[in-house]
């Protein structure tokens, strides 16, 4: 195939779908590009060796969408070019008309002029009327630092293996009936009893804040294998602590990590209801 020399690329030769527009020009390391523009609309600087071996004829963005095709409720209508970006006009099957991004369309970020939206919002508030509750966004936040991993508390939670169990993340009714029966108030938050374990109705419950931080997991440099209590690297004793009202109270130290762990079991029993202990298996004997 004999090739086209830069010098003699002129304005309006076309390359399938692309027209020269411009004057080749060179760029890194002796290359040479040309501004051309597609039949859509679209201007791009492409390279002429590219360009004369066929490797590039269009935009892209043209071939995937064309006037009459349908996403969702949309209908293409018109297609055209701004700042670069390739857009549509569509109309919606309600009558209302809108400009889109055509990558949008090709995604399936966008399915309707927003009326689909407020429908199913509406939908969703007319089953249950909890929407804007309290109780909903325990709800919905429980499930989302479970599910998606561009929830901040995800690796906290779901990157752990703590799941949401089917009966509650597929009905906010269910879980909305279970906590009616917990004794939800609005001054309580839900805890899970066992912090090891998912949320599900025999591992969870609603207590207050101060409950719920006692209630947390071994911290990740705990070297003694107990709740509350830690190694002192300068006497070598282990210290056993607690906390009520977010103060830390120090419980004393003690010659090995079991008598310490015991010491703080017997502090939390006293002051809180169902608090999780290194030995669960001796119950609220204190």
């Amino acid at each position: 195939m004999f090739l086209k020399p830069c010098s003699d690329l002129s304005v309006g030769d076309r390359f399938g779908r692309w027209v020269v527009v411009g004057e080749p020009f060179k760029v890194k390391k002796g290359y040479k590009k040309v501004p051309v523009k597609c039949d859509c609309g679209i201007t791009r600087d492409v390279y002429i060796n590219n360009l004369q071996k066929g490797r590039t004829t269009s935009c892209g963005s043209c071939n995937a969408i064309q006037l009459g095709d349908i996403f969702g409720r949309l209908t293409v209508i018109e297609l055209f070019a701004e700042q670069g970006r390739r857009k549509a006009r569509v109309r919606c099957d309600c009558g209302t008309e809108k400009i889109v991004v055509a990558y949008a369309l090709r995604s399936g970020d966008t399915r309707s002029c927003g009326c689909l939206r407020k429908e199913v919002t509406s939908q969703v508030k007319t089953t249950h009327g909890m929407t804007d509750s309290r109780l909903y966004c325990i709800w919905s936040g429980m499930i989302k630092r479970c599910t998606n991993p561009k929830e901040p508390a995800f690796e906290r939670y779901g990157a752990k293996g703590i799941r949401v169990c089917d009966e509650w993340r597929e009905s906010f009714e269910a879980f909305q009936e279970w906590a009616k029966s917990a004794g939800y108030r609005d001054d309580l938050t839900i805890d899970r009893i066992d912090g090891r374990k998912s949320y599900y109705p025999e591992n969870c419950r609603f207590t207050t804040r101060t409950v719920q931080n006692q209630n947390r997991r071994k911290q990740r440099n705990n070297q003694s294998g107990f709740i509350g209590v830690h190694l002192d690297k300068n006497s070598g004793r282990y210290r056993a602590q607690a906390s009520i009202n977010y103060r830390v109270i120090n419980l004393g130290f003690y010659d090995t990590s079991i008598e310490a762990a015991r010491v703080r079991d017997n502090f939390v029993k006293r002051h809180y209801e169902a608090p999780m202990l290194n030995f669960p298996e001796e119950g609220m004997k204190v």
